[in-house]
């Protein structure tokens, strides 16, 4: 019998960029559920920020792999029409994991060492938003092979993300006063 998997090299090869979609709907269940009032919440909270974020860093492998082992291959997904709306999943989702810290800050660590996760991950995450955004809309915009049957609600995902900055932002502005100019400007 022949072996008909893909060899680790061709799985990063054509390891999608919407992987990280997957991560941002798990890491957004805990955010979901905050406002039911229910004894089991925080541990099913817990759980799902677990798995976000050691789904997170399973993804992130192979993801950044790709683009020191095959940039021709992010270049073809950068100017895909459908394939490129994807890539600021991965800010994105750093992003819900920093405003899931913010929600349970007592969960694993104190509120302190939380909201001190939660700006790091809030301020990455931020800033690859809009590198992704400066990236991938003008690609998609300016494309002159982009036909109708290309259209897709993915070309949502770049400008969109950036309302999740402000989510947390405001939060993190006012619990860290001594950081409030670059908080606020982002």
């Amino acid at each position: 019998m022949i072996d008909s998997r893909p060899s680790l090299a061709e799985t990063v090869r054509h390891f999608n960029p919407a992987w990280f979609a997957s991560v941002m709907g798990t890491a957004v269940v805990p955010l979901a559920i905050s406002f039911l009032d229910a004894p089991w919440v925080e541990w099913l909270a817990a759980v799902f920020l677990l798995l976000s974020i050691l789904m997170f860093v399973v993804i992130l492998v192979p993801w950044t792999i790709r683009f020191f082992a095959y940039p021709d291959a992010v270049r073809y997904d950068l100017d895909h029409p459908v394939a490129a709306s994807f890539f600021p999943t991965m800010p994105i989702a750093i992003v819900v994991i920093a405003l899931d810290f913010l929600k349970y800050p007592e969960m694993f660590f104190g509120p302190s060492t939380s909201e001190e996760i939660a700006y790091w991950l809030w301020l990455i995450g931020s800033v690859g938003i809009f590198v992704a955004g400066f990236v991938v809309l003008p690609r998609i915009y300016r494309s002159s092979t982009i036909e109708l049957a290309h259209a897709n609600f993915g070309w949502f995902i770049p400008p969109v993300a950036n309302l999740l900055i402000p989510v947390g932002g405001l939060e993190l502005a006012a619990a860290f006063p001594d950081r409030f100019e670059i908080t606020f400007l982002l």
